[in-house]
């Protein structure tokens, strides 16, 4: 299969696909039967017992439940193509290592703004909560993107808000990987590989595994996705035989349930993603109706992300209310479409200081 670069139709189209992931997971995995035991910054074989046990008791729920598991994954696609993208920009635009973080952690820093906007108004007009000391404090730490270094404050208040200081960890080392990547090409990138598989190893398998902080939380638990993201901009035109796609396929799946091949489960989805992605584009119209679909949800992906986990609860009640497959199916997508119109409600605001942004680093 000969790939084509990837426009920037079809990076929105694929962000749309992964934010739809993402909160479709995120909702339905505090949903029975299978509530929040997923596998994703740790593996836990009862997870996949579980996971196993659950479709077979529970045959109507399928969808949620592999939802439930699987969803998560679409952070990879976000990752991949942020990868994909800083390469193809900082190689048209090349700027210094201190101009290109700042500019990056200001753009961060917007999505925060937004994100703690909401959080405060359904903390008080939704959950009756009051605004203390704590929740500020955790959003100063994320502030600061330290927050998925200190236990306990990787997932607090916003658990998506984790990835924040997890692309900022990128963002930080993205220009010494561009040149690694310029001068000595897939070698830099095998090396990488090794580097983080190691770590990623060492923290599964508990050998090194700081208390309650997540190497999958941080820089090296998803530096194989980004490089490759890096790798396959650089390459641009591709010819990927069949055989490797077929093979991410099965490492994914396979990843999934086993603990020995988990660390690369996250590499072999965004591999697997981009060639579907790829195969499909040759034979299907992306300016239909789907692929317009999806590409609303990626213009609006980064606002969906900041914003939706503070809204889920009231939807996770009614599921409980009901306890039926098709209904919690039902308040999903009635829940994908309140969390649209919170990010459309904030759009102004977080569009506004990106463009002041874009003024003042003129």
């Amino acid at each position: 299969m000969k790939t084509q670069a990837l426009s920037k139709n079809d990076t929105t189209i694929l962000k749309g696909i992964g934010i739809l992931l993402i909160i479709l997971h995120n909702f339905l995995h505090w949903t029975e039967p299978f509530n929040s035991k997923e596998n994703e910054f740790y593996f836990e074989a009862d997870n996949v017992s579980d996971f196993f046990s659950s479709i077979a008791d529970n045959p109507f729920e399928f969808v949620n439940i592999f939802l439930s598991y699987f969803g998560s994954y679409g952070v990879q696609i976000f990752i991949f193509l942020s990868g994909y993208g800083l390469y193809l920009s900082f190689k048209n635009k090349p700027m210094p290592w201190s101009r290109f973080v700042i500019g990056r952690a200001v753009k961060l820093w917007c999505l925060l703004v937004v994100a703690l906007i909401i959080q405060l108004i359904t903390n008080v007009l939704i959950y009756y909560q009051t605004i203390d000391v704590k929740l500020m404090l955790s959003f100063l730490y994320k502030f600061l993107f330290v927050h998925i270094l200190i236990p306990g404050e990787g997932m607090s208040y916003n658990g998506p808000l984790w990835f924040v200081g997890c692309i900022m960890q990128l963002y930080i080392l993205f220009p010494f990987i561009y040149r690694m990547m310029e001068k000595y090409g897939i070698k830099s990138f095998l090396i990488i590989c090794v580097f983080s598989y190691s770590i990623i190893y060492l923290s599964v398998y508990g050998i090194f595994s700081p208390n309650n902080v997540f190497i999958l939380q941080n820089f090296p638990g998803h530096l194989p996705e980004f490089c490759l993201g890096i790798l396959l901009a650089q390459k641009r035109d591709v010819e990927i035989k069949r055989i490797y796609i077929l093979l991410s396929i099965v490492v994914f799946f396979a990843g999934a349930f086993l603990k020995p091949l988990f660390p690369f489960v996250f590499i072999a989805f965004a591999f697997m993603v981009f060639c579907l992605y790829q195969m499909s584009a040759q034979k299907l119209n992306h300016n239909g109706y789907v692929g317009r679909l999806f590409a609303y949800f990626g213009g609006i992906s980064m606002l969906l992300f900041a914003t939706h986990s503070n809204i889920r609860w009231t939807f996770v009640v009614l599921t409980q209310k009901y306890d039926n497959a098709a209904v919690t199916l039902l308040i999903a997508v009635a829940f994908v479409f309140s969390a649209v119109l919170v990010a459309k409600s904030v759009s102004g605001i977080y569009d506004k200081m990106n463009e002041c942004v874009k003024n003042k680093t003129k």
